[in-house]
């Protein structure tokens, strides 16, 4: 991203997973491969004159990793997809205070992130947690091998499930439990800050010059905010993928906890808070209708906006819910009217979401509309007709999180 704030290049890396039953995890190693081949991937399409003057990273985060005395991952990154928890936590932690958790963290309690993993650790790998040097998660590995700093930003820790929202420090009675001292951990700093410059090692790995900048970014939702320019109450983001995921900002923290939304810092900005929800697996649930009714094939997103183009509002009065196992009898009905009742359906589970918000003082009036319905031709229209609100489809929304990372670092060296 140019300091103006156009956007230069974009690229992409497929990042695989070892997954074995309800276990998830991947080697740290080659993310942070992956990142350096994203970097010269990206600088091989700007003009040679072009100076990278610093890097900043937004992550889906909730990745746990154990680093040795050399800085360097002790197993296998622990991924929030795994699910594999079986009573470790209770059994390290006892009975947990959930709404105790949920007010000071900002986000209700999950299994499948790193507060989970470092219990599972502890009972499955005795001595392990002891060995470990530092304690984070792979964006905090990434910029640790960037430029040596181990930090992490307030956003990013919230899924940590380690620290306290608004004290801004670690929750030493979890870390006591867990047999961890903080010593171990990142330090915790706002999103933005400027932790340190790309030493001689990492730029032979990145192909970034020796002293380009490093900033912490943020969570991938609030930093896709951020870039989309989701800076008021009345604005959201809605980010289409395996599940949707509405953001929107919130005058008052307690405000957000009452309408039991995850909760984010947001940027630090006069007491504006992040709330956001998820419609889970609405993505997933669309792609199987997909497969079923329209193609297989590496074509079939195409075909899926192109029929349901030519399906009026309404889909001819075909509705159907995603979430039931597809019926048979729909392959007696126009394929047109099956993607366009489809897409509707998504829709409607949106405005459900946003009319129930309303009982909580929390109202959106715009929506800028990230990831791959986005770039449907047919898709934003329909979801803002059904929840009657402005959709615009964001020109780099497969990249929104990047997009916010590099704003937040061009804002902080605006700043000095």
């Amino acid at each position: 991203m140019a300091e103006n704030g156009a956007v230069l290049a974009t690229a992409s890396e497929a990042m695989a997973y070892n997954m074995d039953g309800k276990i998830a995890e991947f080697d740290a190693d080659v993310f942070y491969d992956k990142f350096c081949a994203l970097v010269k991937k990206i600088t091989r399409r700007v003009n040679e004159e072009t100076i990278v003057k610093g890097v900043c990273i937004s992550s889906a985060s909730g990745n746990t990793v154990l680093l040795d005395t050399d800085g360097r991952p002790l197993i296998p990154a622990m991924s929030w997809l795994d699910t594999s928890e079986d009573g470790e936590t209770e059994a390290v932690m006892g009975k947990l205070d959930l709404d105790a958790i949920y007010k000071r963290v900002g986000w209700p309690y999950h299994s499948s992130f790193p507060l989970a993993h470092l219990c599972m650790v502890k009972i499955r790998k005795p001595g392990l947690l002891e060995k470990a040097a530092k304690v984070g998660m792979t964006s905090e590995y990434v910029n640790l091998r960037l430029c040596g700093a181990f930090a992490m930003d307030y956003s990013t820790a919230t899924t940590f499930y380690l620290s306290d929202q608004v004290t801004k420090r670690w929750h030493f009675p979890h870390l006591d439990m867990l047999g961890i001292p903080e010593s171990k951990l990142p330090v915790l700093l706002p999103v933005g800050t400027k932790i340190g410059e790309i030493g001689r090692a990492a730029s032979a790995e990145t192909g970034l010059p020796i002293g380009t900048l490093v900033y912490l970014g943020a969570f991938d939702h609030p930093s896709a905010a951020y870039g989309a320019d989701v800076d008021r109450e009345g604005k959201m983001l809605l980010s289409c993928g395996t599940s949707w995921v509405g953001f929107t900002p919130v005058k008052g923290r307690d405000k957000v906890l009452a309408a039991e939304l995850l909760c984010d810092p947001y940027l630090e900005r006069e007491d504006l808070w992040g709330g956001y929800f998820s419609l889970p697996k609405v993505g997933r649930q669309a792609d199987m209708y997909i497969e079923k009714f329209i193609s297989t094939g590496p074509e079939r997103y195409d075909k899926f906006n192109a029929l349901a183009a030519g399906s009026p509002p309404g889909a001819n009065g075909l509705e159907i819910d995603i979430f039931e196992d597809p019926p048979d009898a729909l392959f007696n009905k126009d394929k047109s009217d099956v993607a366009r009742a489809c897409m509707e359906n998504v829709a409607r589970l949106m405005g459900q979401k946003l009319k129930a918000l309303t009982a909580f003082g929390i109202s959106v009036d715009g929506i800028a509309m990230c990831g791959g319905p986005s770039e449907s031709p047919v898709w934003p229209g329909i979801v803002s007709d059904i929840i009657g609100k402005p959709v615009r489809a964001l020109k780099h929304g497969a990249h929104a999180g990047a997009v916010g990372a590099a704003k937040i670092a061009i804002a902080t060296d605006a700043a000095g």
